[in-house]
């Protein structure tokens, strides 16, 4: 009897991992994956010089709106911090005159609704409280996502400095 129950059960477990088997299958064929057009590559790259724009004019409300509502930003040598609003809220808290910002893509790959792009950035800004002018290279890697309206926006954004450690 055991025996029975055993094998009646092996045999339901795999009724229902082919079955599931399948319908994976035929959700696959359905969609298919879309590589990025050619259009969404320019989008992307242009978000470098928006950035750039933003940053200089000092229009931090336009350089966060360059994010998702829900971002995830990661900065170098602190907590991570979510959502654009808290984003926006710690620039502003930083008390800085952004006089250089160059975001540039050297790699932007993805497909359908979801891209990453891997960068270099190079920026000068004066800080409140101190007399020389903070000037730092680095790395970015951020993914993104394009919007219902075909924009394409930040979702993640990660940076760090090529500088070295100070002592």
């Amino acid at each position: 009897m055991k025996n029975s129950l055993w094998i009646v059960s092996l045999v339901l477990l795999l009724f229902f991992a082919f079955g599931c088997q399948k319908q994976t299958e035929k959700v696959l064929e359905k969609a298919p994956i879309v590589a990025l057009t050619a259009a969404d590559i320019v989008a992307i790259e242009a978000l470098g010089p928006a950035l750039d724009k933003a940053m200089l004019d000092g229009d931090l409300t336009a350089a966060t709106a360059l994010f998702t509502e829900d971002a995830l930003v990661l900065p170098p040598n602190m907590p991570e911090i979510k959502t654009r609003a808290a984003f926006l809220d710690w620039i502003v808290s930083q008390k800085i005159k952004v006089t250089e910002h160059r975001v540039i893509f050297h790699d932007i790959a993805g497909c359908g609704d979801m891209a990453y792009a891997r960068g270099t950035y190079t920026e000068t800004v004066n800080a409140e409280g101190i007399s020389e002018p903070i000037k730092d290279v680095g790395k970015i890697l951020a993914i993104l996502r394009k919007q219902p309206d075909g924009t394409w926006l930040f979702s993640k954004w990660m940076w760090n400095t090529d500088l070295p450690i100070s002592e």
